[in-house]
């Protein structure tokens, strides 16, 4: 039988991970273009 700290942890821990989702699409929405005019995101390798 499944203990009920098993569901929760397998609950927050999905909790967790999706909300790593949003996070990152308003950090390339908001900060990613900025980053690039600045040059932060160098070419390697000349290419």
């Amino acid at each position: 039988m499944v203990k009920a700290d098993d569901i929760y942890f397998v609950y927050f821990f999905v909790c967790y991970a999706l909300s790593i989702v949003p996070g990152a699409l308003m950090f390339k929405r908001k900060y990613l273009p900025g980053l690039k005019k600045l040059g932060y995101f160098a070419k390697r390798g000349g290419r």
